[in-house]
């Protein structure tokens, strides 16, 4: 089977929560030009993860909780889910510093087996070994590092 040339993300959670806190702002801009691009993935329990945190993203943002959560509704019909199962992730801890952040890694090796590249967009880079990931096809940037990979790679 052929590989997908277009190239798959894997958001971690800090990327959709500065999504959050100030939609409308840099890391959205980010995320609906990539979108046009790119497969936007996220695992399949963040939403769930996102959705106990809705009165402190209020808070952080100024909106009202139901702004909050449409803001989440919205975010969520855009990005398509990544399924990983619990066995799937800790064999991955190598390559993370906290194993919270395998399931990121478990999302993005799954997605190599269909698209030539992927990325985790994260703002906690330092999270992740990723010469040892680049070494496994799994590149990882910062927004603002995703930003010059677009003016690169995206006519």
């Amino acid at each position: 089977m052929e590989k997908n040339k277009r190239a798959a993300i894997v958001l971690d959670a800090n990327v959709v929560i500065a999504t959050l806190i100030r939609y409308g702002g840099f890391t959205s801009k980010i995320l609906k030009h990539a979108g046009k691009h790119f497969d936007v993935f996220v695992p399949n329990y963040l939403w769930k993860e996102i959705n106990k945190h809705v009165k402190l993203l209020a808070k952080k943002s100024g909106l009202s909780i139901e702004e909050v959560k449409l803001a989440i509704d919205i975010l969520s019909r855009r990005f398509k889910i990544a399924k990983i199962k619990e066995t799937d992730v800790a064999h991955l801890e190598v390559y993370v510093k906290d194993p919270k952040d395998s399931q990121y890694v478990a999302a993005a090796v799954g997605l190599r087996k269909n698209y030539e590249t992927v990325i985790i967009l994260t703002y906690n880079k330092k999270d992740f070994d990723v010469p040892k990931l680049k070494n496994i096809g799994i590149i990882v940037l910062t927004p603002k590092e995703f930003i010059a990979f677009l003016r690169e790679n995206v006519a």
